[in-house]
C-alpha cells in the first residue's frame, strides 16, 4: 500500500546511511541531526510513523546530510487519499456541471464566448492565463527558495510584457476580429510565415502543456502517496482536461478560471499564514529589513544567462495565441462595425489590471512562500517533490484540520493547472 508524506528535513549521515540507499527505514530517531529542535518530526500519538532516505544529499561543516522523508504508516493511508479524492473529485464535479451550463453549439460562442465576454472576465482569463501551477505557482515559489526576494524582479518581466500588451491593444482589436495570430502574420508576411508562426506555436504550446500536466500528476500522485502510478495520473488528467473544453469550450474556461484564480490567491495566503503561525520564531531572522533588502538586491546565485532567458520569455506575451484569443473574445463591434473608444479603453485597463494581479499572486505570494520554507529549512533542492514538501510543512495527517487543508490545496493546486492548460 503507498505511504503518505507527512514532512521532510535532514538527517546526518553516518556509516549505516548512505546516500546511494533510496528507501530504507530508520528504526529510531537517534540519528536525526543537530538541527533536531528546529525540524523535530514527530512520531506523536498512536500512529506508526516511519523515516524513508530520499536521495538529496549536502554537505555542511557539521557533516553530511541527507534529506528523509517522515511518512505513516501504510494502514492509515486509505483516509488521507480518500479525502483528497473526494474533495478533488467534488471541485472538478463542479467544474463540469458549469461546463454544461455554459453549452453552446455555435462555433463563435465555443472557440471566442461570443466575442463579448465583457472587461471582468476579461481581466480574469487574462490572469488565469498565466496563473497555472507548475508554469506559475511553483515557478514563484521555487525562485523565492532559491534566488530569495530578488527573484520577485525576474518574475516582473512577465507583467512588464503584459503591460506592453496592453499598450497595444488597442490597435490589434480590429485584427482580431477576423483573423487568428496566425492569420494576421500570414496577412502581412505571406503564407510561410503563417505556417512557421503555426508550427511554432503548436509546439511551444505542446511543451507548456506536457509540462503543466506532468507536473500537476506528479505533485498529485506524491500527495496520494502512489508515484509508481504517476502516468496513470498523467492520462486522466489529461482527458478530464480534453473533455471538460470540449463540453463548455471558451465561456466554460473563463466562468472557472474566475473561480480559480480566487481559489489560488486563497490558497497561497492560507499557506503564509499557516507557515507564519506555525513557524514565527525561525522566521523573524529572515523579515527584517536588513534581511529582507539583502535577499531584493542579491544577484550572486544568478546567472546572466537565466536572467537574459527569463527576459527573452517575457516577450512571448505578444506571440501567444492565448492573449490573441482572450482579445478576441471581447472584440464585438456592434452593427456598425466599430468598436468603441470606450471599450478599447475598458479592454486596455482590464489587461493593465490583470498584469498588476499577477504580480500580486502568483508572483510576490508564491516568492514570499519560497522565502519563507528556504527560512525555516523545510524545503528541498529536488524540485520534482518541492511542491509536496512545501505543501507537507504546514497540512500534515497529523488532524483532520490538515487532512481537509491538504485536500483543499490540492485541488486548488490541480484547478490552476486546469486554468493553464485549457
Amino acid at each position: 500500500m503507498p505511504s503518505f508524506v507527512v514532512r521532510s528535513f535532514w538527517v546526518k549521515l553516518d556509516a549505516a546511511i548512505h546516500p546511494s540507499i533510496s528507501e530504507r527505514d530508520l528504526p529510531t530517531d537517534r540519528r536525526l541531526s543537530p538541527y533536531r529542535e528546529r525540524r523535530r518530526a514527530v512520531a506523536s500519538g498512536s500512529r506508526s510513523l516511519r523515516l524513508h532516505l530520499l536521495p538529496v544529499c549536502r554537505t555542511e561543516p557539521e557533516g553530511r546530510f541527507a534529506r528523509v522523508a517522515l511518512k505513516e504508516d501504510p494502514s492509515t493511508m486509505p483516509t488521507s487519499a480518500l479525502i483528497t479524492l473526494l474533495v478533488v473529485a467534488a471541485g472538478f464535479g463542479l467544474f463540469i456541471r458549469i461546463a454544461r451550463s455554459r453549452r453552446s453549439n455555435r462555433v463563435e460562442e465555443f472557440f471566442v464566448g461570443g466575442r463579448n465576454i465583457g472587461a471582468p472576465l476579461f481581466t480574469h482569463t487574462t490572469w488565469g492565463s498565466s496563473f497555472a501551477f507548475g508554469n506559475s505557482i511553483f515557478y514563484g515559489a521555487w525562485l523565492g527558495y532559491s534566488q530569495g526576494l530578488s527573484g520577485l524582479w525576474l518574475q516582473s518581466l512577465w507583467a512588464i510584457g503584459m503591460f506592453g500588451y496592453a499598450l497595444l491593444l488597442p490597435r490589434l482589436i480590429q485584427y482580431t476580429q477576423h483573423h487568428t495570430l496566425h492569420g494576421f502574420l500570414g496577412v502581412l508576411y505571406g503564407s510561410g510565415t503563417r505556417v512557421a508562426a503555426s508550427l511554432v506555436s503548436v509546439l511551444g504550446l505542446l511543451i507548456l502543456l506536457g509540462f503543466e500536466i506532468s507536473f500537476a500528476s506528479q505533485y498529485f500522485a506524491q500527495v496520494l502517496g502512489v508515484e509508481r502510478l504517476e502516468w496513470v495520473i498523467v492520462l486522466a488528467f489529461a482527458m478530464f482536461i480534453a473533455i471538460f473544453c470540449s463540453i463548455g469550450g471558451f465561456k466554460a474556461n473563463v466562468h472557472t478560471d474566475r473561480i480559480t484564480n480566487f481559489l489560488a490567491v486563497g490558497a497561497l495566503v492560507t499557506l503564509i499564514c499557516v507557515m507564519t503561525f506555525s513557524y514565527h520564531a525561525a522566521l523573524k531572522p529572515a523579515f527584517t529589513p536588513s534581511a529582507l533588502w539583502s535577499s531584493a538586491t542579491d544577484f550572486s546565485s544568478m546567472t546572466w544567462t537565466f536572467g537574459l532567458g527569463i527576459a527573452c520569455f517575457a516577450l512571448f506575451n505578444f506571440v501567444d495565441m492565448s492573449n490573441w484569443q482572450n482579445v478576441s473574445a471581447n472584440s464585438f463591434a456592434g452593427p456598425d462595425g466599430l468598436l468603441s473608444a470606450g471599450k478599447r479603453r475598458s479592454m486596455q485597463l482590464a489587461m493593465i489590471g490583470a498584469s498588476l494581479r499577477f504580480l500580486i499572486a502568483p508572483v510576490l505570494l508564491g516568492t514570499v512562500l519560497g522565502y519563507m520554507l528556504q527560512a525555516i529549512g523545510k524545503g528541498t533542492d529536488d524540485q520534482t517533490h518541492f511542491m509536496s514538501a512545501m505543501v507537507a510543512s504546514v497540512a500534515s495527517s497529523d488532524s483532520w484540520a490538515g487532512l481537509v487543508l491538504l485536500a483543499a490545496i490540492t485541488f486548488v493546486f490541480l484547478a490552476s493547472s486546469l486554468s493553464g492548460a485549457d
